[in-house]
C-alpha cells in the first residue's frame, strides 16, 4: 500500500460530470447527503459492469471514507467522485477543493487514532481495502485528488 502513487494518463482525465465511456463522474454538494448519493451511483456503476459483489462493497466502502473526508475537512461547496473499472483494476478518486484559504494543503494522512476517539480511522480503512492509494493536486492546483486502487479477483 503506498500514498505516493502514479498512475500514467490518469491524472490527464476530464472529470466533467456524468456518465463517460471509462467510467462515471459526478458532481455533488458537499453535505452528508452525498455520500450516499456517491455510494449508490458507484454501486450502480460498478454492477452494470459487472463488478462482484465484493468488489461493489469495496468500492463502496472507498467512496463512503473519500467523500466523508472530502465534506468534513474542506470547505468545498462540491466534491466530484469518479469510479472506473479497467478491466479487473477499479479506481476511485474524489477530489474537493480544499481548505478555505483555497490551494493545496497537505490533505489526508494516516493518523493514529486514540482508542477513545469516536473518528480519525477511515484513512486505515482505505488503506486495509485497496491496492494503493495517493494524494494529487487538484486540478488548477486547488484542492486535492485522492485516489484509490484495488483489483475485483472475483472476475
Amino acid at each position: 500500500m503506498s500514498s505516493g502513487m502514479t498512475t500514467p494518463g490518469i491524472a490527464a482525465v476530464p472529470r466533467a460530470p456524468g456518465p463517460r465511456a471509462d467510467g462515471c463522474t459526478f458532481e455533488l454538494l458537499a453535505c452528508g447527503a452525498a455520500v450516499s448519493e456517491a455510494r449508490r451511483r458507484a454501486r450502480a456503476y460498478l454492477t452494470a459492469r459487472g463488478c462482484s459483489a465484493d468488489a461493489c462493497d469495496t468500492a463502496a466502502l472507498l467512496v463512503s471514507e473519500l467523500v466523508t473526508n472530502a465534506v468534513r475537512h474542506t470547505a468545498s461547496p462540491t466534491v466530484i467522485c469518479s469510479v472506473r473499472r479497467d478491466g479487473t483494476l477499479v479506481r476511485v478518486e474524489v477530489e474537493d477543493h480544499g481548505n478555505a484559504g483555497g490551494g493545496a494543503d497537505e490533505g489526508p494522512v494516516l493518523r493514529d487514532s486514540g482508542t477513545h476517539e469516536v473518528s480519525g480511522r477511515g484513512l486505515l480503512l482505505v488503506d486495509a481495502v485497496c491496492d494503493e492509494w495517493g494524494v494529487l493536486p487538484g486540478r488548477d492546483g486547488i484542492g486535492r485528488i485522492v485516489r484509490a486502487v484495488f483489483r475485483d479477483t472475483e472476475v
